[in-house]
């Protein structure tokens, strides 16, 4: 939040306002007046309400998104946080010092009569706040259909109809409707996330004692994707019942976004992944022992589960920060006595053998975990994302968890989804997860040209489009050659990267550019899409949608293959794929610029301004980690962007070969991560890949940056979707994204398609 914001005539006023009541609510707490409490909580409430009540209506042209930001944090952190912390206190005292016994029991229960009785007036406060946006704003335009219906939300049966007040959509108003219902939500997530603490007698915890909690900050999500404070509640959540991959997962999409979380998403990564002594560590590790003892209550499969679960942070772990997580005598062990090759062959077996739906969500947020780790490990430096479009400027570990990244990739097309994604054709997740990593490796120029260089990944890759060719869904795909079209709304996968900054804010395989110019489109770009998934595709489940992925990825899979230095060669006649480990061998090495007699002449010379110490300054640090200085990511450079995504769109037959393969020793993986540094330093100069053409189509990916723009959003709520592409930017200038502050940056696509006005009057049926 910025200065001028926090300290206007406004925020001054709630400020000492709430200082003032804290004072009151010390000398209840210390006290323990529980009558009073209760007294209080109403007087606070009704206050409160009459605060938003007055800057809604008479302080519109003075309150700013960030006041009503400061306002709700300020609520939470002064008055309602410290009200929580005193009732878990009094129940920790009963049931964790001394001894229980009856007439701890008695006191627990008037202790959970004041906590319920707490809890319905502050749940009361937050959803009233809602009513009273949607009971006197038309908010068609800015709220998404499925949050309305989640909050239950309905119209009266007052035979009076009351007239809502249309928003003007770049008005002021628009906005800070937005922010509210996003805080909001968010605060009902945290007021549940605290019942369900303090109402239990023990701290074993259930995914079912959250349900509500991750159910408002869902919404939340829904709401405002670009907010990584509702992700930071996420993995808070996450972490209370053991969750360790969704609390990794939502600390990973927390911290890479437009609006990154700079406190918790940051810290639960670096102490969960980049620690090995932290609190949050410890409790992982005991659930790794856990599981690494052979029960004999345990099932195969029930083994093989728990076995999924848990040994994955661990091998990352042992890749991301070996110093950390390998025993200093013997590296080939874990600090626990594990030996990594040993638990990685248990959980890739693991891996190969799973086909439910509950085990292909989890490793579906393993790709999205070992994609977000790599971009952490990479392109953080020195308290700042940035581009990397040369390999060599990747140091030694760099190199080595690139190699284990496309390891995992690669076996997950190879052992995961090969030869499953057809018996198991109504799952999404098969598709899905390669949409995911083609998009990925389109949207950053390094990772592509390593990509261009794995022999294994590229021959998997073909191996899956052969296998798609061959099956009864094949229907002619590889004819295509453009970029295929799709239902007008979005599917899972693109809901659950929203905003994903790895794949430039949005996955882009898809030609959107008709999608994005449909009416109604806030609700086409949710999930699910309310009334836009038609009776077939209900029926049908995912096989319609999967149908179309099946498109895209034939099309981004063939042009990844085409354009790339490859010894896999495409047969016209059988309409497969071919290749000999001769060609492939001479044609993929991750990183075959190495220019054997400069290496030769000197190991120790060192290019002149570009040459780095042997310990890497990316990455997160773990004896600086610099966590509150985690800053918001710029977007890649717009040529960059360009010339990735003409890598893969491009139609042109006569587009330049971007590979200078001239002049290389051939390298395998093992023998480039074990490469000294001054000898990476020595690295040639990188694909020139400046030469390819445009073949004009809209890149949705620039439809989104511009759809989603944080500053143009707030100048501006009316923003009309581009009908052409954007002048493109001269060569060697770059476009950064403009970003706005952290708190209350509204970003959210709004649709501008013109709807009647809505003259029913709507009360709310609290859930």
């Amino acid at each position: 939040m910025n200065s001028n914001s926090k300290y206007n005539d406004i925020t001054k006023g709630v400020n000492s306002l709430l200082q003032g009541l804290r004072v009151q609510l010390d000398d209840i707490l210390i006290t323990y007046q529980v009558t009073a409490l209760q007294r209080f909580l109403v007087k606070l409430t009704a206050q409160t309400k009459n605060l938003f009540v007055e800057l809604f209506q008479g302080q519109k042209g003075q309150i700013q998104h960030e006041d009503i930001i400061f306002i709700f944090d300020e609520l939470w952190g002064l008055i309602l946080e410290p009200i929580w912390q005193w009732f878990s206190k009094w129940r920790d005292m009963l049931f964790f010092q001394g001894k229980i016994d009856k007439t701890k029991y008695v006191q627990f229960g008037r202790m959970k009569r004041s906590l319920r009785r707490s809890f319905k007036l502050i749940h009361r406060f937050y959803y009233w706040i809602i009513e009273y946006i949607v009971s006197r704003y038309d908010t068609r335009l800015i709220i998404p259909k499925i949050v309305v219906s989640q909050l239950n939300l309905s119209p009266t049966a007052s035979s009076t109809p009351v007239k809502l007040e249309k928003i003007e959509q770049s008005g002021n108003i628009t906005v800070l409707i937005v922010t509210t219902f996003h805080c909001s939500l968010n605060y009902l997530g945290l007021t549940h996330y605290h019942m369900s603490l303090i109402e239990k007698t023990s701290n074993v915890y259930l995914k079912d004692d959250f349900k509500k909690s991750e159910r408002y900050i869902d919404l939340a999500i829904t709401l405002l994707p670009s907010m990584g404070v509702s992700y930071a509640n996420k993995a808070m959540v996450s972490l209370r019942y053991n969750d360790f991959t969704s609390t990794i997962f939502e600390a990973i999409r927390g911290s890479l976004i437009r609006l990154p979380d700079l406190n918790y998403c940051t810290k639960i990564y670096a102490d969960l992944i980049l620690s090995y002594d932290t609190a949050t560590n410890k409790q992982y590790n005991r659930l790794f022992l856990e599981t690494s003892r052979n029960t004999s209550e345990n099932s195969p499969d029930q083994q093989q589960r728990k076995i999924l679960r848990s040994y994955f942070l661990a091998i990352l772990g042992s890749y991301l920060a070996p110093d950390i997580w390998s025993d200093e005598a013997n590296p080939e062990y874990l600090k626990n006595n594990f030996k990594i090759s040993q638990i990685e062959t248990y959980f890739f077996d693991s891996l190969a053998t799973s086909t439910t739906f509950a085990d292909l969500d989890i490793i579906f947020k393993y790709l999205i975990i070992i994609i977000g780790s790599t971009h952490l490990q990479l392109f953080y430096h020195n308290g700042d994302f940035g581009t990397i479009t040369h390999l060599k400027e990747l140091s030694k570990q760099e190199l080595s968890f690139l190699k284990f990244t496309f390891k995992f990739i690669t076996m997950l097309l190879k052992n995961v989804i090969l030869g499953k994604w057809e018996k198991y054709f109504k799952e999404y997740q098969y598709l899905a997860m390669v949409r995911v990593i083609n998009c990925w490796i389109k949207s950053n120029i390094a990772i592509l040209k390593f990509a261009h260089r794995d022999e294994s990944f590229c021959q998997a890759m073909a191996e899956l489009l052969n296998d798609i060719f061959e099956s009864k869904y094949s229907n002619h795909l590889y004819k295509i050659s453009k970029r295929p079209t799709r239902a007008g709304y979005f599917f899972q996968e693109d809901i659950l990267l929203k905003e994903f900054s790895c794949v430039n804010f949005a996955l882009t395989d898809f030609n959107d550019v008709e999608l994005f110019r449909m009416p109604d489109l806030l609700n086409r770009i949710v999930w699910p899409p309310v009334g836009y998934r038609n009776e077939n595709v209900e029926k049908s489940g995912n096989e319609v949608e999967n149908m179309w992925r099946l498109e895209v990825v034939v099309v981004s899979g063939m042009k990844f293959l085409k354009n790339g230095p490859s010894g896999i060669r495409w047969n016209e006649a059988v309409a497969q794929y071919q290749w000999s480990k001769e060609e492939m061998s001479n044609a993929h090495d991750p990183i075959s610029l190495l220019k054997l007699g400069k290496i030769m002449e000197d190991k120790t010379l060192k290019n002149q301004g570009t040459s780095r110490s042997h310990k890497s300054t990316r990455g997160l640090s773990i004896s600086k980690p610099k966590l509150n200085s985690f800053s918001i990511l710029e977007a890649p450079t717009k040529k960059n962007e360009e010339d990735c995504n003409e890598l893969v769109d491009s139609d042109e037959d006569d587009m330049q070969t971007y590979e200078d393969t001239s002049e290389i020793v051939d390298l395998t993986i093992d023998e480039v991560v074990d490469l000294t540094v001054d000898e990476v330093v020595d690295l040639t100069q990188d694909d020139d890949i400046s030469g390819c053409k445009n073949d004009n189509l809209v890149d949705t990916s620039e439809i989104l940056k511009n759809f989603n723009q944080p500053d143009h959003f707030m100048a501006n709520i009316s923003i009309q979707v581009p009908q052409t592409p954007s002048e493109d930017v001269p060569s060697g200038e770059e476009q950064p994204f403009e970003t706005g502050s952290q708190k209350g940056a509204v970003n959210e696509p709004l649709t501008t398609s013109s709807q009647s006005q809505c003259t029913s009057n709507l009360t709310v049926v609290e859930s």
